[in-house]
């Protein structure tokens, strides 16, 4: 039986794990000039207990939050900048507010990279076999085959078809952040216009496509997430046993999925280093008006994100302890469905129909969401992390 290990987490680009809920502006947070305040309803709640005076607002559905923030309640999250649209994304936290990356979400991440992999290490012949068995039949469920014939026990394992799921021998902890590690930031939508762009004019940022008014022009639209700030660490805990839910000494196991955590970590490596070139390719085609509207140098968003996630790969002797994974909202489509699909071009041809991925004759994908400063430059991708095997030499 193997024994779980404690993984240290770093956030290399800013990751957001939504909770379902947006926040609302007047009842959820208020911004001044500087400043987004966020206050959570118990301390909208404790507020009208020691002040029952003024509930006649909360019956008329005002919240006097700007009052409530002068409380000076540290549950109160204050960011420094100002939310300028309507709603704000919220982090998944946990009941006393403390933000954390579930097990879950870390346990799926896994799970596409190493599909990747085993799905990458077949032949052509095998790939097109299997793509070809993706059908319109509930988008959910469409790579379903795909899945059983990569991630389960040969089809003569004497168990249920769940029990033969070979991640059930993974178990991932919950990384719990501490509040200070959240920050806000604008995140836009950079939109390819040409399938071989040549100039700043092909590439532009998506927009708001709700009318504002018959003389108005389109704005650039403009989500506000609540995101884990870049460099900041927490740790989980994680365990690969083959032994885990197989009964009578069996093994959950098969040819070429890993059966220990460094040779896990190994895959996720190489998934990761290719999931990076096809975001700089994407990237390289838009760089110009990237470096325009940041004013930054002719290679200036791409040695941003150099020095944020390339830097990090772990040499040879280090790909067993040290790992790179993307997780989260905003990560793109080739970084989980496209990582397979694109694979047999015939194939994704027929994907991209059955579909209707995209309009035909344009790129696909063809927007990539990109972390902007207060004033709107683009600095970073979303999704990126590092993970380290703690203690282990």
């Amino acid at each position: 039986m193997q024994k779980a290990e404690k993984i240290r987490i770093r956030i290399l680009t800013p990751v957001h794990i939504g909770s379902g809920n947006k926040l609302t502006k007047g009842f959820d947070f208020f911004t001044t000039a500087t400043s987004t305040y966020i206050v959570p309803l118990p301390v909208i709640l404790a507020y009208y207990q020691t002040h029952p005076e003024h509930r006649f607002q909360l019956d008329q559905g005002r919240f006097p939050l700007e009052q409530i923030q002068q409380l000076r309640d540290p549950r109160i999250q204050r960011y420094e900048t100002p939310c300028t649209t309507s709603e704000i994304l919220e982090f998944i936290k946990t009941p006393d507010g403390v933000p954390y990356i579930p097990g879950s979400s870390i346990k799926g991440a896994i799970r596409t990279a190493v599909l990747s992999q085993l799905f990458h290490h077949l032949q052509p012949r095998q790939q097109s076999e299997l793509l070809q068995t993706v059908q319109k039949n509930g988008r959910k469920s469409a790579a379903q085959e795909i899945e059983a014939q990569l991630l389960t026990t040969d089809r003569n394992y004497a168990g249920s078809k769940q029990n033969r799921d070979l991640f059930r021998t993974l178990i991932v902890g919950d990384a719990r952040f501490a509040r200070e590690d959240l920050d806000l930031y604008p995140v836009k939508s950079l939109e390819l216009k040409s399938l071989k762009p040549q100039q700043p004019s092909d590439c532009q940022w998506m927009k708001d496509k709700r009318p504002r008014g018959r003389d108005s022009l389109p704005k650039d639209t403009v989500i506000y997430p609540e995101l884990l700030a870049q460099d900041v660490e927490a740790t989980f805990m994680l365990r690969l046993d083959p032994t885990i839910g197989a009964g009578n000494g069996r093994k959950l196991q098969r040819n070429g999925f890993p059966t220990s955590i460094g040779e896990l970590f190994q895959m996720l490596n190489a998934h990761a280093r290719r999931m990076y070139k096809l975001e700089t390719e994407f990237l390289k085609q838009c760089v110009s008006f990237l470096n325009a509207v940041s004013n930054a140098t002719k290679t200036g968003f791409l040695a941003m994100l150099h020095e944020d996630v390339a830097v990090h790969f772990p040499s040879q002797q280090e790909t067993t302890r040290r790992c790179i994974l993307r997780l989260g909202w905003g990560i793109g489509w080739d970084s989980i469905t496209g990582a397979i699909a694109k694979t047999v071009p015939e194939q994704f041809k027929r994907i991209r129909f059955q579909f209707t991925l995209g309009s035909r004759g344009a790129p696909f994908p063809k927007t990539h969401k990109i972390v902007c400063t207060e004033r709107m430059e683009p600095v970073s991708v979303l999704g990126w992390v590092l993970l380290e095997r703690m203690g282990h030499d």
